[in-house]
């Protein structure tokens, strides 16, 4: 490569300073033009100082974004699935590892289905325990989050606005055990726990499966 002259390099608004840390140059940002450290030079290259390149990195994000997400749109519209239902479900399914993978699969069978991140994630651990999930099960006037047959537990994800009438709460959970039949149970789990730590919800719903299981004289899980 070509060594330039000093006057060429003035002609590209670029400097050689000398320093008792050796020579660098000085070179204007492609972008702004503040002036830019560099210990080599190239005519091929566009040098940008920290701050341009901060923003460009933004920009290339956002560019990114807007094609995931049209790239999503046009495959939830391929596959006649509503795209916010897809992404709460991407988002929820985002939290968990390979191991998880015929989990996240089984409960996305039911993807239409569920009103929040936390329900998503709810499911595919519930799933993970190894026992049977039932997503958005009517019961007479009520919908229940999750049914676990099995078990016979009914299992509700809480809002931090949920159920602030406790008198209320007690008579739906009362009607919905009813009409399940005899033997069930209805749990509360906020949503917050649900979000802040799913595989500490998920070995607690294991211990309390098991407990059910052996109470009704199964094979625990």
């Amino acid at each position: 490569m070509a060594v330039l002259s000093k006057e060429e390099l003035e002609a590209l608004g670029v400097s050689l300073v000398a320093s008792k840390y050796g020579s660098f140059y000085s070179i204007p940002c492609a972008i702004c033009g503040i002036p830019v450290k560099s210990r080599t030079f190239s005519v091929n290259r566009a040098y940008k100082c920290k701050v341009c390149k901060k923003d460009l990195a933004k920009k290339r994000q956002a560019i990114n974004k807007a094609e995931k997400e049209q790239a999503d749109r046009l495959l939830a519209s391929e596959l006649g699935i509503d795209y916010t239902h897809m992404r709460r479900f991407d988002k929820g399914a985002s939290k968990f590892g390979k191991a998880y993978a015929k989990n996240i699969e089984t409960a996305r069978k039911a993807i239409e289905d569920y009103d929040s991140v936390p329900e998503v994630v709810a499911c595919i651990e519930l799933l993970h325990t190894g026992t049977r999930v039932i997503v958005h099960q009517p019961v007479g006037d009520f919908t229940v989050d999750f049914c676990l047959p099995v078990e016979k537990i009914a299992v509700e994800i809480d809002g931090s606005l949920y159920h602030n009438d406790e008198s209320k709460e007690y008579m739906r959970d009362y009607a919905i055990k009813y009409m399940l039949g005899d033997g069930w149970e209805v749990r509360h789990i906020p949503a917050d726990s649900v979000m802040k730590n799913h595989a500490l919800f998920g070995g607690y719903m294991k211990k309390l499966l098991n407990a059910r299981r052996k109470a009704l004289g199964m094979q625990t899980i």
